[in-house]
This record gives C-alpha cells, structure tokens and sequence, in this order.
C-alpha cells in the first residue's frame, strides 16, 4: 500500500469516526428520525408540484394564449402617441391651475 492511500484512509477514518461521534448525540432524538423523513419527502414532492404547477401560469402571463393581437411598432400612429403622453401630463397642470384659480 502506498504512503497516499494510507494517509488518504486513515483521514477519511478520522472524519468518519468523527461523525459518528457526533451522531451519538443523536440518540435522544432519535423517534423523530422516520418522520422527519417522511415529512421531509412529502415537502419535496408538494416543492416540486408547486414549480409545475405555476409554469403554465407564467406561460401566461409572458407569452399570452393567443387570443389577443399584438400591434407592432410600425402600426402605431406616432402623433397620437405623442398627444396622448402631453395630455397625461397637462391633466394635473390644468387641474392644479384650475383649482388655485378657485381658491384665490
């Protein structure tokens, strides 16, 4: 046997006896061990129905169903657009124009 694989085993003992040391500790829980697993698998297999139940509501929402049209860029009348955003924003500039008006 080589000088590796004897040091490689004999840390690889160390760690495992390590680790059941600390699994000694473990015995007073030790009842909740099975049922901590089956929970545990449950909530795995409810994670994962979750994911895939929200994927084709996200196809949804991103993609649409195809019911609905879509208008290109190229469709879209540019004056209107830009009478449209100067309305937005004349609306509260008229509203706060009018109401100092009333006030004053």
């Amino acid at each position: 046997m080589s000088l590796q694989i004897y040091c490689a085993l004999k840390v690889y003992y160390k760690d495992v006896k390590t680790y059941f040391r600390l699994l000694s500790f473990a015995k007073p829980i030790k009842k909740y061990a099975i049922p901590y697993i089956i929970c545990t698998l449950i909530s795995v297999i409810f994670g994962t129905l979750n994911l895939t139940l929200l994927v084709p509501l996200l196809q949804v929402l991103f993609r649409g169903t195809g019911d609905v049209e879509i208008v290109s860029k190229e469709s879209i009348n540019q004056p209107e657009a830009i009478t449209l955003v100067i309305g937005l924003y004349m609306r509260p500039i008229r509203y706060i124009i009018t109401w100092e008006r009333m006030t004053h």
